[in-house]
């Protein structure tokens, strides 16, 4: 068969500018030597891998691109552009130095493993303790290049516009109370910032039961978190709720915590429970998925109904995602935007990839080898001898590409997998996607 072989590169830009959000400029590029068999549609490994991690566990990429890594043996979250480089500072104002060292929060060592981040650029981050963490990448920006001093607001004075009372509000909480078209703003008293501890990963929320979390999701609209929790085997969900104005010359931006709001699911063995959590996501319709270890079923997806009631959005015996014992150790789960769900199978080395009907299509991941068995028959008729040429291809798949993965994001085509047992971050496109940019760079 014809083969082809080429290297593929590409670049982009991107800008991020103060006050509404826009992605920063990063630089992109990928090298690798593919080949493949014409025609056919299968995931592809980008070289190369990534190094440098101890016992990485998950991966995001945010809403500007860049690519964060929960590296839990070296308690930090790695920064990454999207060509690998790891970044500590940007040219653009972004200083991701406090994620490098995870030690001092709340006197408490951390060793992260759940990720996620929302579209505020809040990272959020679990390790197995009661608590879930926070880092806000978009006040650190405005720290970093506003001009003058930051200040924070120690009180509101609202006016009723229709019997001009005034109320001054001192908890930021309450200022949600207020936002409706029978107040306005009157006045908010600013006093200088003197605490640098508010630009730091710190505690965004802390269970008091018995609650561990292991994995988190942020809500498309960045509203609440939902955190996976094995010890009580519940999907918490936490409310996002104001805490701190604070002002850079003349932008604003709130900061919040975490305030329990339930749960979504909860403990058993049946469709949409939980029975020992290990990974999580959100797709932009917020059903959650997440995949576990425990009985019966190793991933789910929920939703909520018009009558606010979490329900599965699978079945068994009629989606293929739901098959009793297809998954081995499923440690992760990603979907892209059209709806698309990969499944981290951890105990095969595999990626299993399904539509948004839970009906499998491929798998990603795994080594092919194409064997030639052509064999060299001799035919004997009336005295003549003849051969005849039986052309048989055997295609072979190794699943020695990952070693115990657990993490797994998608972004742009292509799969990011934090493959833990190697202590790298491994890439896979899909080889139509390959095609299409071959033939546009000629």
């Amino acid at each position: 068969m014809k083969k082809i072989i080429f290297t593929i590169a590409i670049t982009s830009m991107l800008i991020f500018i103060t006050c509404d959000f826009n992605p920063v400029a990063l630089p992109e590029s990928q090298d690798s030597s593919l080949t493949f068999n014409t025609g056919e549609t299968k995931w592809v490994q980008l070289n190369p891998g990534w190094e440098g991690f101890n016992n990485p566990q998950d991966i995001v990429i945010a809403p500007d691109k860049y690519i964060y890594v929960s590296d839990k043996g070296n308690n930090r979250i790695a920064v990454l552009n999207k060509s690998g480089q790891e970044i500590h500072q940007d040219n653009f104002g972004n200083d991701f130095s406090a994620l490098y060292d995870l030690n001092a929060i709340n006197s408490h060592q951390i060793e992260p493993m759940g990720l996620a981040i929302d579209s505020k650029l809040s990272l959020f981050i679990t390790d197995s303790s009661n608590m879930i963490y926070c880092w806000n990448q978009y006040l650190n920006y405005l720290k970093n290049t506003s001009e003058s001093p930051d200040s924070i607001a120690e009180y509101f004075v609202y006016k009723n516009v229709e019997t001009s009372e005034l109320d001054t509000v001192y908890d930021p909480v309450l200022t949600e109370n207020y936002n409706n078209y029978d107040y306005r703003v009157e006045d908010i008293k600013f006093s200088p910032l003197d605490d640098d501890s508010i630009y730091a990963p710190h505690v965004f929320y802390e269970n008091e039961d018995n609650a561990n979390y292991v994995a988190v999701t942020a809500a498309p609209d960045s509203n609440c978190i939902y955190a996976a929790s094995t010890s009580d085997q519940r999907i918490h969900k936490i409310n996002m709720v104001r805490s701190a104005y604070i002002k850079f010359d003349n932008i604003t931006i709130w900061r919040y915590r975490g305030v329990a709001d339930g749960y979504i699911a909860t403990n058993g063995t049946g469709a949409g429970t939980v029975n020992d959590p290990t990974g999580m996501t959100i797709d932009q319709n917020s059903a959650v998925y997440y995949t576990q270890t425990g009985e019966n079923f190793g991933f789910h997806k929920i939703r909520r109904n018009s009558d606010n009631v979490w329900t599965s959005m699978f079945s068994l015996n009629e989606d293929e995602i739901m098959d009793l014992e297809r998954f081995d150790d499923p440690q992760d789960v990603t979907v892209d935007a059209e709806g698309n769900i990969y499944v981290l199978n951890s105990g095969d080395n595999e990626i299993q990839q399904f539509d948004f009907s839970g009906q499998f299509v491929r798998k990603a991941g795994l080594r092919e080898e194409t064997i030639d068995t052509t064999l060299i028959d001799t035919v004997y008729s009336e005295g003549d001898t003849s051969f005849v040429e039986k052309d048989t291809i055997v295609t072979k798949y190794h699943n020695d590409l990952l070693n115990q993965p657990e993490g797994i994001s998608f972004d742009d085509g292509i799969l990011y997998i934090a493959n833990t047992g190697n202590n790298t971050i491994v890439r896979f496109q899909l080889s139509t996607d390959l095609d299409v940019n071959l033939e546009e760079d000629q």
